[in-house]
């Protein structure tokens, strides 16, 4: 009896009450086994966000890894985000005026050629007016092309669904110094949207 009481009150502390926010041990993944349990609790109230919110629905884990990443030499920030990468979802609420939230999706198909392809939500620069945008866009694609449609959206949320294809990868050119051309060859900056072009990013032409 002591011990079929014990499970029964250790069931009542671990089972989540409708409507409360599950116990996410690691803020940034937002991964939920049941499919209604939905958004996390902070995706709420967008139409008061700097730059409202973003619900892209993404393939799932089994064909892709989802993260965090940079463009080039700058880092996001400014955002609320998590991935519910079981779902399918990516969250993310601008709060800061200038927030945006960088991803990257790469394959784990285990090819050994690392492809992936990014992609931003949340400001994006400015129009010819000066005023802010706030978008979900693609950028560097390396094997992987990220396909972004817009989906509509109410309330402050934008929803967007996102499809990957698979692309050849960019072959890789060994970079020199500037001035170790040869004799008749000129040097060309190798760069790419979203990187920047460094002192050895170079090839010879």
């Amino acid at each position: 009896m002591r011990a079929a009481a014990a499970l029964d009150m250790l069931a009542m502390l671990t089972t989540v009450l409708p409507g409360t926010t599950p116990p996410y041990p690691f803020p940034q993944d937002c991964s939920n086994v049941n499919v209604t349990t939905g958004a996390p609790g902070w995706f709420s109230n967008c139409t008061d966000a700097a730059g409202g919110c973003f619900k892209i629905s993404v393939p799932k884990e089994t064909k892709y890894n989802i993260g965090n990443t940079t463009f080039g030499a700058s880092k996001a920030g400014g955002t609320q985000w998590c991935i519910d990468h079981l779902q399918g979802f990516v969250y993310s609420k601008v709060i800061d005026p200038a927030g945006a939230m960088y991803y990257e999706v790469d394959d784990r198909s285990g090819t050994g050629t690392a492809p992936q392809c990014r992609f931003l939500t949340g400001f994006d620069g400015r129009d010819e007016k000066q005023k802010a945008v706030y978008r979900a866009r693609a950028y560097n694609p390396a094997g992987l092309e990220c396909i972004l449609t817009d989906e509509g959206g109410q309330y402050g949320i934008h929803a967007y669904s996102l499809a990957v294809n698979k692309t050849t990868p960019p072959l890789f050119v060994p970079s020199v110094a500037p001035d170790q051309c040869p004799t008749g060859t000129s040097c060309a900056c190798q760069q790419s949207t979203g990187t920047l072009c460094g002192p050895y990013n170079y090839r010879c032409c």
